[in-house]
Order: C-alpha cells, then structure tokens, then sequence
C-alpha cells in the first residue's frame, strides 16, 4: 500500500513525455505568432532611424553648397566615375567632420581622408556594419548603405538617354545646384538588382532581405519587388524625406551603363 502511494506521489510531482512536447509545442506556436510582430516592430523603428539619417545627410549637402557657390557636393568617386551607391575619400572625409569620427577610424598616410571607418549615418540600420567593407576601395573611394543621388550629372544624363520601360528615369533630377527644384532627389535607401546576379533590398517588413548575405546572390539577378522588397526613404533638395513604396518608385539606372539598375 505504502509503495503505491509513493509511486503516484512521484508521478504527479512530474512531467510525462508527452506532457512536456506540449508545453514546447505551445512555447513555439508563441514564439512564431509574436515574433513576426517584434520583427514589424524592429522594422518601423528602423525605418524613422533611416529617415532621420537621410535628413541629416541632406542638411550637410545643403550646408555644403552654401559654402561652395550653392553647388551640391559631387557624387564622383576618386576615379571620377559615378555610381550612386558610392561616394568619393574626400566626401567621406568631410561627413565625418560633422557626424563624429566612428571607432577604429584610419587616416590615410596622405592625410585629410580615411582609410577604415566608415561613418555609420552613411548605411542605413537595417544593413548595419555587416554591408559592404568598412574601408575605403583605393583610388575608388567608398561604398556606403544608401545611394547618393545628388551630384550626378552623367547618370541624370545617362537615364534621360536611355529611358525604361514602364519608369519615369527619362525625367528624373539630380540634385546639382541650389537653383535646382526642390524636389530634384539627394539620397535613397539602397534597393538594387544586377544582371551580374545580386539583389539588395533594404526594407521588407520585417527588415533587409539578408538570404545568405546582403548580396543575396541565391537569388541574384531577381528584382526587388520579386522577393520582397517593401520601399524605402527618398530625400530631396527642400530638405524633406518621405518613404515610398517601390510601387511608387521607379527603376533607375544607378551608374553609366545598364547593368546596376536602382530604385528611388
């Protein structure tokens, strides 16, 4: 009498098998309905980061050209070819004398340029440290999180030249002067393909497209809108940011020629 009660004792102070699986089990079907939420949520904060930066950004171009005979700062890299994602050792250069110099910064031997630490206003959150590399390509310049749209001629010209299909490229406006319109564009968020067989999206609703790295070569030469891709923040010579669905962006050519085609 005295064992068997001490043997229901020990079972009703325990877990059964099967009892346990359903506790895991109810623990995963929590996890899978709150964490597309916290990723949305992760996702909006980020998204008011990104603008807050691309406004910023937009000021110091804005600042520059009042100390420059109201011209923007060129979007041309060292070797004097334009491609939007982008930017040149001196533009960098004079972002970090009013963003802060970041950890781990390296002056080149030459001196008034970097070598290594990009400026983290110049990638947008979702792509973070991981994007690209954190040091300068010599005699190309640096590659940033964001596409610089300000400073290109030969690119507004190369779109105008060469409109697309079903875009509006044809009349698109770099940012060139201060006598511009206001609506001509200064920065976007980095949403790009290439037929070389990579496809970058900055924001999905639950963050960047990251499959097996930002280039996402798995599913390279695919369009944005093909595998995701939610829209991003476009800021303007007037100074204002908005955020565009990539239903009301347009496809663009992002350098001078037809292989690295961008959204803004």
């Amino acid at each position: 009498m005295g064992t068997r009660l001490k043997s229901k004792a020990a079972h009703a102070a325990g877990f059964t098998l099967i009892e346990l699986l359903v506790v895991v089990a109810i623990i995963a079907l929590l996890i899978a309905i709150l964490l597309p939420s916290l990723n949305r949520a992760r996702e909006s904060a980020r998204r008011v980061v990104c603008s807050s930066q691309l406004h910023q950004l937009a000021l110091l171009d804005i600042t520059y050209a009042n100390e420059n005979k109201g011209y923007i700062i060129s979007g041309k890299r060292d070797n004097g070819v334009e491609h939007t994602p982008w930017i040149s050792s001196k533009m960098h250069a004079y972002y970090l004398t009013y963003t802060g110099i970041p950890e781990g910064a390296v002056k080149a031997p030459s001196g008034g340029i970097y070598d290594k630490g990009r400026s983290p206003m110049l990638t947008c959150p979702n792509y973070g440290e991981g994007f690209g590399s954190t040091a300068r390509v010599v005699n190309v310049g640096w590659v940033i999180g964001y596409n610089y749209l300000g400073g290109h001629p030969a690119i507004e010209k190369f779109n105008h030249d060469n409109p697309i299909a079903g875009s509006t490229n044809g009349q698109w406006q770099s940012a060139i002067s201060m006598t511009d319109i206001g609506t001509a564009t200064l920065w976007a968020d980095y949403n790009s393909w290439s037929p070389d067989g990579w496809t970058f999206i900055a924001h999905t609703n639950y963050g960047p497209l990251d499959i097996d790295g930002y280039y996402n070569r798995s599913v390279g030469n695919t369009r944005p809108e093909e595998v995701g891709g939610a829209g991003g923040n476009v800021s303007t010579l007037d100074g204002a940011v908005v955020w565009k669905s990539l239903d009301e962006m347009n496809e663009h050519h992002s350098h001078t020629s037809f292989r690295y085609p961008a959204y803004w």
